[in-house]
């Protein structure tokens, strides 16, 4: 499950997980009647983006924490980072500036009855944000084009906090506890300044929410790094094993009780960052086996693409609606009445996220990945020029 590297080694089980969540938004943002729809862990899936920022920073940490010592070492961090996010993002952006011109068209024919999302934000200012990954720092207060990824701008906020962080240089004996304090001040900044939303922050401080889940991850990755492969785990597996159900039940109860609004929110980050925690030092469990079998493996995957590509698959289907005249009313798929028919639909939209993903996994995200790595090899290394001179 793991490679033999204990500074860089792997964790399938949570990749896993981050597919699950990515699916879990999806149905989220299924807002047409259908049977999950009153089901209060699927109306308080919103909560799963602060998984993704605790889960980035863990995985962050564990691929870079110790190994950003030279200033090649820190531009490769730049160009990894970039080419893991930036192309998937861009491409999405632009088929949803397609969109926005398409909806346009059709409605001023009268074709569809309204436009791609409600905003009063000038489309340049819009763009600029989007295209710069600025838009969850307050730039703008909502998104014309891909709503989920100001999340996606919220992430590369804190990649580069991380970097900022890193070059202190602190002694591994104090950085977990730098990243658990730096995460507890941002954790306190996001409540003083948007109490009345809680954790639900988006466009306005969805930066300042990412630093505070992504730091919790970061300080709890180094204190794994002293239990992983411990034997202090080995001889108390089965407690450690039971500590992960608790965080699994922990993680139910904060979904279910998690309303929009609630200030009990500001608990999931902390959860979701035990229960990762329990998942990667004890990698031989139940729920592990579950996390790493095949069709986790492949929702791993795909999760990133899953993610930005639901919303643009749920807006074409809204508008295909509209032109078949399938539903009535102004709400378009809103309007749906039929719990067999929302459950079709929800399939529709799983299913065709699924499969679009993968297919752009292939030729995107892939390639680019590939090629963020090829270009860090290429950068000369310090000590052996150190060495050579």
């Amino acid at each position: 499950m793991t490679n033999s590297s204990t500074n860089k080694r792997f964790f399938v089980g949570l990749e896993g997980l981050r597919g699950l969540a990515a699916c879990m938004v999806l149905i989220f943002h299924a807002t047409w009647t259908h049977s999950l729809q009153d089901v209060s862990i699927v109306q308080n899936s919103w909560l799963f983006v602060d998984l993704f920022f605790v889960l980035s920073g863990f995985v962050i940490a564990n691929r870079y924490i110790g190994n950003m010592q030279t200033s090649e070492d820190k531009i490769a961090y730049g160009i990894s980072r970039f080419f893991r996010i930036y192309p998937l993002h861009f491409f999405y952006l632009a088929l949803f500036i397609l969109l926005h011109f398409v909806v346009l068209k059709l409605s001023a024919s009268g074709m569809v009855s309204g436009k791609l999302t409600e905003t009063n934000e000038p489309f340049w200012t819009q763009l600029f944000a989007n295209i710069f990954l600025l838009h969850s720092t307050g730039i703008t207060p909502n998104n014309a084009f891909n709503l989920p990824s100001w999340s996606i701008s919220a992430e590369a906020v804190a990649y580069f906090f991380f970097f900022i962080v890193s070059a202190l240089g602190l002694t591994n004996k104090y950085r977990p506890l730098l990243w658990a304090a730096l995460g507890l001040t941002f954790g306190g900044i996001l409540f003083s300044v948007s109490k009345v939303d809680a954790l639900d922050s988006s466009y306005q401080f969805g930066a300042i929410r990412a630093i505070f889940g992504f730091s919790l991850g970061v300080s709890m990755r180094g204190l794994a790094e002293h239990l992983l492969d411990s034997q202090l785990v080995k001889s108390h597996s089965n407690k450690f094993k039971a500590a992960q159900y608790l965080g699994l039940l922990l993680v139910l109860w904060i979904l279910h009780v998690g309303a929009a609004g609630n200030p009990i929110t500001f608990l999931a980050p902390f959860i979701f960052a035990f229960f990762i925690t329990s998942l990667a030092i004890q990698e031989t469990s139940a729920l592990n086996t579950v996390l790493t079998s095949k069709p986790f493996r492949f929702l791993g995957v795909v999760s990133y693409g899953v993610y930005l590509i639901h919303l643009l698959i749920i807006i074409v289907l809204k508008n295909v609606v509209d032109i078949l005249g399938l539903v009535q009313g102004e709400d378009g798929l809103n309007d749906v009445v039929s719990p067999l028919v929302g459950n079709a639909m929800v399939v529709i939209v799983l299913v065709s996220s699924l499969i679009g993903a993968w297919i752009i996994n292939q030729i995107i995200e892939k390639p680019f990945i590939k090629l963020g790595k090829k270009l860090s090899k290429k950068l000369p290394d310090e000590a052996q020029q150190a060495a050579q001179a």
